[in-house]
């Protein structure tokens, strides 16, 4: 038996992450799920083992940065932000939302009508505005391309112990987006609407200002967060692109534009994703895979009466039914094709246990199933 080096019971949850850190154990999950992570560590008599480091460029990425914050640095920090937010980035957000700049896809006249570039313009000012040593903000636009947004900040200098500071190696790349779904103006709740900002409970509500407009914002004043606390970071490649309700088109594009610039990156934060709820913060680790394509059975050359084919010639749909039940077993659900199954990482694992012990409420509460039906 391996003895508690600490009471775990008297640990927060900042308190509790260092140990398991320390301990090489893994650190997601809420206090209840790392202190029981902890007593399985220690009453199973696994003897407590240095973390361990990343190889490669990632490994190197945070060097000389701080391996935790402090209780008064995380309440400075939210102090910052929240008065931050307050008072600069949801006036803006708000006007955002006005803006019906729907993607492409959704808008055929998006290039004539300026929404685009309206909105893009209500995002670029903000942005250069913002006081950040270095930082450059620039738009590219194209003929019949949706423009991107860019914003480069240069790395900062680490706390050196003999000599001058170096700065932090290493480049984070963060995503957003700023293009529109459809307003679906009918299927909003009594009093909301998709183009008039509304708080309510505390939320802001309007389309497009949580998917994806807030990203540009979160993006900087998390930078701008760090610099207020005078914790070093690695250089900074924000993009905003404006198509990705569209499938992100123009994309890739862009990115072979500014692929010289912009290097092979360390981290990349996508700004786009979900959350189950309010309670913990969220981070998308890995999404489900997509494969798409055009399916047709075709059986006659042309088409006749059923009178005279039916029972003759075999029903299209069956077939189909047939064909796709090849790849998934319809009772089930499950996907039959052995080479589409991988193992599924401990990581992986370890996440599905963090969010089981949340219950399964918050899984399934935000998925708006019909009466009587039903998930898994």
């Amino acid at each position: 038996m391996s003895r508690t080096p600490v009471d775990i019971s008297q640990l927060d949850e900042y308190g509790l992450r260092q140990q398991c850190e320390a301990l090489g154990l893994s650190t997601a999950g809420n206090s209840s799920v790392l202190r029981s992570r902890l007593r399985r560590h220690f009453e199973g008599g696994v003897p407590p083992t240095p973390a361990k480091q990343e190889v490669g460029k990632a490994a190197s990425f945070g060097a000389g940065a701080p391996n935790g914050l402090g209780s008064k640095q995380r309440q400075d920090i939210l102090g910052f932000l929240a008065t931050k937010w307050e008072a600069e980035c949801f006036p803006v957000i708000s006007e955002y939302i006005r803006v019906p700049n729907q993607s492409p896809s959704f808008d055929p006249e998006w290039e004539s009508n300026g929404l685009m570039d309206s909105a893009m313009d209500l995002l670029e000012q903000w942005a250069l505005k913002q006081r950040i040593p270095g930082m450059a903000v620039r738009r590219l636009k194209q003929a019949k391309r949706t423009p991107l947004l860019v914003v480069t900040i240069p790395a900062t200098a680490a706390p050196a112990s003999r000599g001058s500071a170096a700065r932090v190696p290493g480049t984070v790349m963060m995503y957003g987006h700023m293009d529109k779904q459809p307003p679906l103006t009918s299927e909003w709740a009594p009093g909301l609407g998709p183009y008039v900002p509304v708080v309510r409970d505390g939320k802001l509500y309007g389309r497009g200002g949580a998917d994806d407009g807030y990203s540009i914002f979160t993006a900087i004043t998390s930078v701008q967060a760090l610099q207020s606390l005078g914790i070093p970071h690695g250089r900074i490649f924000i993009i905003i692109e404006a198509s990705e309700e569209s499938g992100s088109p123009d994309l890739p594009f862009w990115m072979d534009e500014i692929g010289p610039e912009l290097g092979t990156p360390d981290l990349i934060v996508c700004l786009d994703s979900g959350a189950l709820s309010y309670e913990q913060l969220w981070v998308t680790s890995s999404l489900r895979g997509l494969v798409n394509g055009p399916l047709t059975v075709r059986l006659l050359k042309h088409g006749i009466h059923s009178g005279m084919g039916g029972g003759l010639a075999p029903c299209t749909f069956r077939i189909l039914r047939q064909l796709l039940s090849r790849i998934e077993n319809e009772a089930t659900g499950e996907v039959t094709l052995k080479e589409l199954h991988a193992p599924i990482p401990e990581y992986v694992q370890q996440q599905m246990e963090v969010i089981n012990s949340l219950g399964k409420n918050v899984m399934v509460r935000d998925v708006p199933f019909v009466e009587g039906a039903r998930g898994f």
